[in-house]
This record gives C-alpha cells, sequence and structure tokens, in this order.
C-alpha cells in the first residue's frame, strides 16, 4: 500500500513541477490603481445605490442562510443570549469560564 501511495505522489509532483509559468506576476510592492484617491478610498459597493423598492424587497425575504422563524425562536428561548456571551472589553471570554448562566436546556461542554 505505501508502494502505491508514494508512486501516487511522485505523478502528483511531477504534474505539479510541469505546469507553465504565469504570463504575467503582479509586482507585490506596487499599487494599481487607476486613481490615487481610489486607494485609500476602495469600496465592493461603490456606486450602489439602495431603492426604496428594494428595501421592501428586503423586508419581505430571509437576507441569511437561517430563516427569520428560526431566528427568532432562539432569541425567545435565551439560547442566543447564552451563546453570545463577551468577556471584558468585548473580548471573547477563555475556554474555562462560563460568565452567564445557563437559560435552557442545552449541554455546555467544556
Amino acid at each position: 500500500m505505501w508502494r502505491s501511495m508514494a508512486s501516487v505522489f511522485a505523478v502528483i509532483v511531477m504534474d505539479i513541477s510541469c505546469l507553465i509559468e504565469a504570463p504575467f506576476t503582479p509586482d507585490p510592492k506596487t499599487v494599481y490603481a487607476k486613481d490615487i484617491a481610489d486607494v485609500g478610498t476602495f469600496s465592493s459597493i461603490k456606486g450602489v445605490v439602495i431603492t426604496e423598492s428594494d428595501q421592501q424587497f428586503y423586508k419581505e425575504f430571509a437576507s441569511g442562510k437561517m430563516a427569520i422563524p428560526w431566528q427568532e425562536e432562539i432569541i425567545e428561548t435565551g439560547v442566543f443570549d447564552e451563546l453570545n456571551v463577551w468577556g471584558d472589553g468585548g473580548l471573547t471570554p477563555s475556554d474555562g469560564e462560563d460568565p452567564a448562566r445557563s437559560k435552557s436546556g442545552t449541554c455546555l461542554l467544556l
């Protein structure tokens, strides 16, 4: 078995070494921008305007992976408060601490 794995590894290494080089490799010390003003104000949503019809659309549909009723249930049962615990200064608490008492019937394993 080890011999066959070694031969497969050798074939993979040979295939990687046969790849051609990229036609252009960007210089990591160069800033590529059309205008110097774009460097400090880069935004992936530049020029996007949300209209009233967009707002109505977002109100009707869930925008996340979890359905709104599920999110509301998690908040109402206290599971969200139990899981959303922050330490001093907004930092996450260490694994050994339990700063919040359990409100639900969930099991907490440390």
